[in-house]
């Protein structure tokens, strides 16, 4: 066995011992630390509403990466704004919808044939991710990999599945994903299903990406309600599971340990900067633990104490790198920006 193929053998055990003893063990579950408490006065300040083209603005998923907020939705499929130079006036670098015969389809790529007309609905509605200058974008029929090394035209260079030789779209249950997270330096990715399984990709010789394991959620085979988001924390893997909070180790060599849940959030959108985790929390049913804590965002620092409560509930959210400003779709028609006033921290 090669030292890489020795690397994935400990990747793949680690995370199924610890998903299989973790998201279905039936005994009292480990605690993450976190210290929850309610702070007034509010520090949002609501300043504007910004739709794009002036249309209703749908968003699937909001990721900040660096000065830039991606974000996959309607009218625009995806979209980048630059957050940088004014975070309270943000400046459209591109839009899917503005050019989608650069985007996709395009020249055949290693004598194959074009990828085929791309819907945002079969590609882009459920996980955002990336890495490097590639952005993943899944749906619910498959996964986009998308170049964005060219600042103002983005363009798909692979897609999972290949669109058949007739022209048809096919649909692919391993690339229909909720989340998916890149390696803090290893060039593996994280991709999460709503509730089955967990998949490793390798993303060495992109844009090409390939499977090199898939871990059932459930040792017994049943599944397990629901991703709905996951980041890197402070050296961590924190999972939405709408339930709880699922946190663990992420190790150097990829792998992910020391399991440990937190079920007084109920998670249902999730973010991170440097500095902290967003958890918006939505009580539900299935874990009445969480109900004595209002719906609202709750922010957590590095030693798991909330230093802040944000008190609206968005459909999707993203939060800039510096902290400074959070960025919503609270109803499906624009996007809003608030300023988040620390000054009383």
């Amino acid at each position: 066995m090669s030292s890489s193929e020795r690397q994935l053998a400990v990747l793949l055990f680690s995370v199924m011992v610890l998903l299989q003893t973790g998201c279905t063990d039936r005994r009292q579950p480990k605690r993450f630390p976190v210290s929850i408490q309610r702070h007034e006065p509010e520090i949002l300040s609501a300043i504007a509403d910004v739709q794009f083209d002036g249309q209703q603005t749908i968003t699937h998923q909001m990721l900040v990466v660096g000065n830039d907020l991606l974000m996959t939705g309607r009218p625009f499929g995806f979209a980048k704004w630059n957050i940088g130079a004014n975070p309270e006036n943000p400046h459209l670098t591109f839009a899917v919808s503005d050019q989608i015969d650069q985007f996709s389809p395009h020249e055949p790529i290693d004598n194959r044939p074009p990828l085929g007309s791309w819907v945002q609905d079969w590609y882009a509605s459920g996980a955002l991710g990336v890495f490097r200058h590639y952005a993943f974008l899944s749906g619910s029929a498959g996964m986009s990999v998308v170049d964005m090394s060219d600042t103002h035209t983005p363009r798909e260079m692979r897609r999972y599945p290949p669109v058949r030789a007739d022209g048809q779209v096919e649909r692919d249950e391993a690339f229909v994903l909720r989340a998916i997270v890149p390696h803090p330096t290893q060039r593996l990715l994280y991709a999460f299903r709503e509730q089955d399984f967990l998949e490793i990709f390798n993303v060495a010789s992109l844009p090409a990406v390939s499977i090199q394991g898939k871990i059932p959620y459930g040792s017994d085979g049943q599944n397990v309600c629901c991703v709905d988001g996951a980041v890197i924390f402070d050296g961590m893997m924190v999972v939405a599971m709408r339930s709880r909070l699922w946190m663990f180790d992420v190790e150097s060599n990829g792998g992910l340990s020391n399991a440990r849940s937190y079920d007084r959030l109920q998670a249902v959108n999730i973010t991170a900067t440097s500095r902290f985790l967003y958890v918006q929390h939505k009580p539900n049913y299935a874990s009445p633990q969480g109900s004595g804590n209002p719906e609202g965002i709750y922010v957590i620092d590095q030693s798991g104490r909330s230093v802040a409560f944000l008190n609206i509930s968005p459909i999707k959210f993203a939060v800039s790198q510096d902290d400074s400003h959070l960025y919503a779709n609270n109803n499906d028609t624009a996007v809003r920006i608030y300023r988040i006033q620390w000054t009383n921290y």
